[in-house]
This record gives structure tokens, C-alpha cells and sequence, in this order.
């Protein structure tokens, strides 16, 4: 856990020092501490090759990537909300138009971190926000 009370999670987790600030907190509604909710990040920063956090459609195509992706849990509601900071122009399009349609997000090494039955996209503020039920591991 880090100073804000977020809890990195995924496979860059372990880089991160419990004294850092996560900088998807910003936009969080309760500035970075826990609520009733919960909140869990999903840190994927731009590797060497800047691919970072990759976007694929229902026919697989790839749609764009973008520097961070934050996940939030919600209590109550088969819902999963993810927040996409620093999209590319062409994914940020895609996503503000994506209406309950299958979507795939991969980590830059190609694993899938989560799998969208269906997913709704809107801006929300200077980040897009992705919402829509995942498929069953």
C-alpha cells in the first residue's frame, strides 16, 4: 500500500515503493483514499518500445494503447469501471464510441488484463472511462 491508500497491483506492482504516490489518484472522486468501494490500480507504464497498455476490438484488431489503465471495484454492481489516462488519438476515438461491444485490454507483454463481454465508453473529464461486465475467468 502506498501513501495514498491505493494498492498497486500487476506485474509492475513490485517496482513500485510503498512510499510513492499513484499518480492515477488524481483522478480519483476520493483523491487517492479507500472507500467503501474500493479502489485497485492496474499501473502499465510505456516499455522501451512505448507500446504500453493495448487496446483490441471484437475482431481482435488492435485499436490503440494508452500509459496508464486504473480499475475500480464496485461493491454492489456486477460493473467494472477502468479509467484510460494518456490514450492515443485513435484509441480515445474508439473508445468514446464504443457501446456495450467486446473489448480486450493487454499489458504491454501481450497478457490479457482484463476481457470485456461488453463495454461502454465516455469521457470523463481529461480521461476516458471504460464500463461493462467482464467475462468469467
Amino acid at each position: 500500500m502506498n501513501t495514498t491508500g491505493c494498492v498497486p497491483v500487476g506485474p509492475r506492482a513490485s517496482d513500485r515503493r510503498a512510499s510513492e504516490s499513484c499518480p492515477a489518484c488524481t483522478n480519483c472522486v476520493d483523491g487517492g483514499i479507500g472507500n467503501a468501494q474500493g479502489v485497485d490500480h492496474v499501473n502499465q507504464a510505456n516499455d522501451a518500445a512505448g507500446t504500453g497498455t493495448g487496446f483490441l476490438d471484437d475482431r481482435k484488431r488492435f485499436r490503440g494503447s494508452a500509459t496508464l489503465v486504473s480499475k475500480r471495484k464496485r461493491g454492489l454492481s456486477d460493473l467494472t469501471i477502468i479509467d484510460v489516462v494518456g490514450a492515443d488519438a485513435g484509441l480515445a476515438e474508439f473508445l468514446v464510441h464504443l457501446d456495450r461491444s467486446r473489448i480486450v485490454i493487454q499489458g504491454s507483454g501481450g497478457d490479457a488484463l482484463f476481457t470485456f463481454r461488453w463495454a461502454s465508453g465516455y469521457v470523463n473529464g481529461l480521461d476516458i472511462r471504460v464500463q461493462g461486465v467482464l467475462e468469467p475467468s
